[in-house]
């Protein structure tokens, strides 16, 4: 099993934000200053109010990325990036976080 680090080669970074200040702004900031990853998005929030169409637009961004991926989402950001990220079985996504996501503790992913 492909086992990949955190490397300053070729890493990608998608983080996914909830509503208001969360943190995620400094948090970007940190790992841009770190230089550990070619290329960092953050999506704050999403602009639409409809769930499906923020998963759509989280799904377009992560995986409009190169691979390997690093994801890390925030309150709702974290559980759309979750559902975002499965809908092609978590392909070339190399480690997620999830920070205060709120996942029931009822779903499997398979």
């Amino acid at each position: 099993m492909n086992n990949p680090s955190i490397s300053s080669e070729n890493q990608h970074l998608l983080i996914a934000s909830g509503f208001g200040d969360n943190g995620m702004n400094d948090l970007e900031a940190a790992l841009r200053d770190s230089h550990l990853f070619t290329e960092i998005r953050l999506i704050k929030g999403c602009p639409s109010h409809v769930p499906e169409e923020c998963i759509d637009i989280v799904e377009k961004e992560l995986f409009s990325m190169e691979t390997p991926r690093f994801a890390i989402g925030h309150s709702q950001g974290g559980a759309i990036l979750l559902a975002a990220a499965c809908r092609r079985r978590l392909e070339g996504v190399a480690r997620g976080i999830l920070i205060n996501a709120p996942i029931n503790p009822h779903v499997t992913v398979t």
